[in-house]
C-alpha cells in the first residue's frame, strides 16, 4: 500500500511541475473567442464553477462542429475533461489530503490500506463519469487521427500528453471509487458492509457493473497511467491490481446473472442454486475487494 501513497504523490507532483492552475500554459494575449487558445487562457484563469461551465460549453461547441477535425475535437475532449471536474471542484490538493495525513500512520495499517477506504471524493459520480468519458474519447481521436496522418489522409494529428494521460487515469480511478462508495463500505481490510441495508448486492451489481461498468473505466485508468512510462512497476501493480478485481467482480456477476459458477482464487462460487446464490454473491464480492486491498 505504501506504493498507493507513492503513486498518488507522484501524480501530484507530475501535474503541479507541469501546470498552474490548469495543464496548459499559454502567453497572455488576445485570442478569437471559442477557440483553442481561447479556451486554453480560460482554463488557465478558472476558479468558479461559472468558469469551468463556460469551458465545458466552448469544448462542447468545437466537438459538435461538423467542420472540427478529429484532431481539434480531439483537444476540445481533453479540455471537456478538466474543466468537468473543475465544476466539481475537484483537483489533485483535495484528493490527497487523506494521502497526506499517511505519513503518521502506523507500518500495520499503511500495509493494510484500502484504496476504497483511503480516499473520500467529494463529487458527482456522473461528472467523474463524464469528465472520464471525455478523455477516453480524446484518446480515441488521438489514435484515429495519428493513423489518418500515416495514410496521408489529413497532415493534422493530436497526441495527448503525458499530463493529460495522467489526469485521464485520475478521472477514470475517481469515478471508480466514488461508484463503489456509493454502495459499499469497504474498511481497509476490504470487509464489504452495504450503506444502505435495503439495497442487495444483486441489486448493487447490476448499477455497478451492468450500468456504471466500473470494470471498463478501472481498465482504462491502468491502461492511461500505463501509457504516461512515468511510473514504476511496483505502483502500476497497485492499480492492476484494482484493475483485475474489478474484471473478476464483471465475471462473477455474469455467471450469477447466468445461473452457473465462477472459481476465484481456487474458490469456486455456485450461482446455480437459489436458495443460496445470494450468499454465494456476498462471499465473492467480500472476497474480490479483500484481494484488492492486499
Amino acid at each position: 500500500m505504501k506504493n498507493l501513497i507513492l503513486m498518488f504523490m507522484l501524480i501530484a507532483l507530475a501535474l503541479s511541475q507541469g501546470c498552474g492552475s490548469s495543464l496548459y500554459s499559454e502567453n497572455e494575449d488576445y485570442y478569437e473567442e471559442g477557440s483553442e487558445d481561447y479556451i486554453i487562457e480560460l482554463l488557465n484563469d478558472a476558479t468558479s464553477t461559472e468558469n469551468y461551465t463556460a469551458i465545458v460549453d466552448y469544448a462542447q461547441s468545437i466537438i459538435s462542429d461538423n467542420a472540427s477535425t478529429n484532431a481539434e475535437k480531439a483537444s476540445a475532449y481533453t479540455f471537456l475533461g478538466e474543466a468537468l471536474l473543475g465544476t466539481e471542484g475537484v483537483n489533485l490538493i483535495s484528493v490527497l489530503e487523506d494521502v497526506a495525513e499517511l505519513e503518521s500512520m502506523s507500518e500495520d495499517d499503511l500495509e493494510s490500506g484500502n484504496i476504497f477506504d483511503l480516499i473520500d471524493i467529494d463529487a458527482s459520480a456522473d461528472t467523474l463519469k463524464a469528465a472520464a468519458d471525455a478523455f477516453s474519447s480524446a484518446n480515441e481521436l488521438s489514435t484515429d487521427s495519428s493513423e489518418r496522418v500515416l495514410l496521408k489522409e489529413t497532415t493534422e494529428s493530436f497526441e495527448m500528453t503525458n499530463d493529460q494521460l495522467i489526469l485521464a487515469g485520475f478521472a477514470n480511478l475517481l469515478y471508480v471509487i466514488k461508484s463503489i462508495q456509493i454502495y459499499f463500505d469497504i474498511d481497509s481490510s476490504g470487509s464489504v458492509s452495504l450503506i444502505d441495508e435495503n439495497e442487495t448486492y444483486e441489486t448493487i451489481s447490476a448499477v455497478l457493473i451492468d450500468t456504471n461498468t466500473i470494470h471498463v473505466n478501472a481498465s482504462a485508468s491502468y491502461s492511461f497511467f500505463n501509457q504516461t512510462g512515468a511510473f514504476a512497476t511496483e505502483q502500476l501493480e497497485v492499480l492492476e491490481n484494482v484493475s483485475t478485481a474489478l474484471t473478476s467482480y464483471s465475471e462473477g456477476w455474469a455467471a450469477y446473472s447466468a445461473g452457473t459458477s465462477y472459481t476465484y482464487n481456487s474458490v469456486s462460487y455456485d450461482f446455480s442454486n437459489e436458495s443460496t446464490k445470494v450468499t454465494s454473491l456476498e462471499d465473492l464480492v467480500n472476497a474480490i475487494f479483500e484481494g484488492a486491498s492486499s
